[in-house]
């Protein structure tokens, strides 16, 4: 078994060896450009962040609709470590991840109904941004209804083979 100071040490030199590697690979002439685009990538921190915050308040409304007294820092918590898994495990297992945290609170019958109408409310946040993007390029694009249908079932297929990946 490691001690806590030897995996620190090991951490370090890893991330070490990572950033020196890095900065050996790339050239950092132009680093002012990439200061620049620092702002940008505070921004999308921020966005993401608002978007966890989006997702977690939908999975306590469900939480709360089944009397689960959880807290939303506690639902926070268990979507960005699901999101962190989504990075390492197929997504579907994420699920798995999501039902052993929400166990915790709840038995597990009321979990997989919770999880599952998560998804479901998931696919129809989806569905309702497909239909809003598509009217939008319809209506900035001035198309043809034969051709909406056909941009409609396009995105609406690419979203639904997204959410089932």
């Amino acid at each position: 078994m490691f001690s806590s100071r030897f995996l620190l040490i090991l951490k370090i030199f890893v991330s070490f060896f990572f950033i020196t590697f890095l900065l050996n690979k790339h050239d950092i002439s132009n680093l002012r450009y990439y200061i620049l685009n620092f702002t940008i990538l505070i921004y999308i921190f921020f966005l993401t962040l608002f978007a966890y915050f989006l997702i977690s308040l939908r999975l306590k409304i469900l939480c709360e609709l089944k009397k689960i007294n959880i807290s939303f820092f506690q639902v926070f918590r268990i979507n960005t470590i699901t999101s962190l898994f989504a990075i390492l495990i197929p997504p579907g297992l994420t699920d798995l991840v999501r039902l052993y945290f929400l166990k915790r609170f709840s038995n597990l019958y009321e979990s997989i109904i919770i999880v599952s109408n998560d998804r479901f409310y998931g696919f129809l946040t989806k569905l309702l941004l497909v239909l809003f993007s598509v009217t939008s390029f319809v209506i900035l694009y001035k198309l043809e209804f034969i051709e909406f249908l056909f941009f409609f079932f396009l995105f609406f297929f690419l979203i639904l083979f997204i959410f089932l990946n």
